[in-house]
């Protein structure tokens, strides 16, 4: 569930379920939508195209694995018996920067 709060002069307020459909992509059910339709239009509508256009990458190229992300061991952490290595994660290149924001 996702809620978008934008800071403007207009009032928007929407609430929304995303869950993977049949298809293997992102559908959204409104459960609420209150405030400016400019708001809808503008912000909403370039998130959804954003969504899409992630969606359309092969998913190798955002894998978690070496191949797109380097690794760098930070340490250990544990709590009684459990412990788990931590490592800091960053991508080696912004695969969303390419990306148009206006686009859709």
């Amino acid at each position: 569930m996702f809620s978008t709060g934008v800071v403007s002069p207009e009032k928007f307020e929407s609430s929304a379920i995303r869950q993977t459909g049949e298809s293997e992509r992102s559908e959204y059910r409104v459960l609420q939508i209150k405030g400016d339709a400019t708001v809808t239009q503008e912000v909403i509508a370039r998130y959804l195209a954003l969504q899409e256009q992630s969606e359309d990458l092969p998913l190798s190229s955002v894998a978690i694995t070496p191949a797109n992300y380097t690794f760098r061991y930070m340490g250990e952490v544990g709590t009684g018996d459990t412990s788990a290595y931590v490592f800091r994660i960053n991508p080696r290149k912004n695969v969303m920067a390419s990306f148009d924001a206006n686009s859709g």
